[in-house]
């Protein structure tokens, strides 16, 4: 179902996933795509999951951060939303990095609940401290349509990054990011202040899954 993968390298990757899909306002508060959070309940238990936990070779943790359930093959973390928007992925990735077991990982991805890892993506090989992936969808065709991912604009994906553990010895915390519409934005602007360096990674691909959304607006 989840298609094959690169399994040239070791598992040097944990995934952590922020959403609140199960709560109690999910069915009243938007995506900026314009549909209710809990639609992304139906892909994470049917699609994003199943999938992750199939690679077994690619995650060595998959976290999920936020009102939720048990799922097999995951930890669940549950983490109430502040916010009620997209600005409570920050709080809930930075309580996903702390609970991880292994720190010692070469990469964490860290993702919203609505986009799927490829799985023909290569290993990430870069000397960057955070690596933005490129974004796709295929919400409007099946051969896929290439989304706004910041790079052409100068900031890191807040869809989904790849970030060294080194970045939070060094003084990164995404619970110290402005909760503002741009946080990415302003992730950055942090980034940049800290020494750190990011880059593009065109090609690493993430997809937008969210059923019914306008990821190109």
């Amino acid at each position: 179902m989840c298609g094959s993968r690169d399994r040239s390298h070791a598992i040097s990757i944990a995934c952590i996933i922020a959403t609140s899909a199960l709560a109690a306002d999910a069915t009243v508060n938007r995506s900026f795509g314009g549909v209710p959070y809990a639609n992304r309940a139906w892909l994470l238990r049917n699609v994003i999951l199943p999938c992750y936990v199939e690679w077994s070779d690619l995650f060595s943790e998959i976290i999920v951060v936020g009102e939720w359930e048990f799922f097999p093959g995951t930890t669940w973390l549950d983490f109430p939303s502040i916010y009620g928007n997209a600005s409570d992925a920050l709080v809930k990735r930075q309580a996903g990095y702390d609970a991880l077991q292994r720190k010692d990982v070469e990469w964490v991805l860290f993702q919203h609940d609505d986009h799927l890892y490829a799985p023909d993506n290569p290993y990430p090989m870069a000397d960057a401290d955070v690596l933005a992936p490129s974004r796709f969808t295929r919400a409007r065709s099946g051969v896929g349509e290439q989304l706004n991912d910041g790079s052409t604009y100068g900031y890191v994906n807040g869809h989904g990054c790849l970030m060294r553990p080194s970045c939070f010895t060094r003084g990164f915390s995404w619970a110290g990011i402005p909760p503002t519409r741009v946080w990415d934005v302003a992730m950055t602007e942090r980034l940049t202040g800290l020494g750190l360096t990011w880059a593009p990674a065109p090609q690493l691909k993430l997809y937008d899954m969210e059923a019914g959304a306008s990821p190109w607006v």
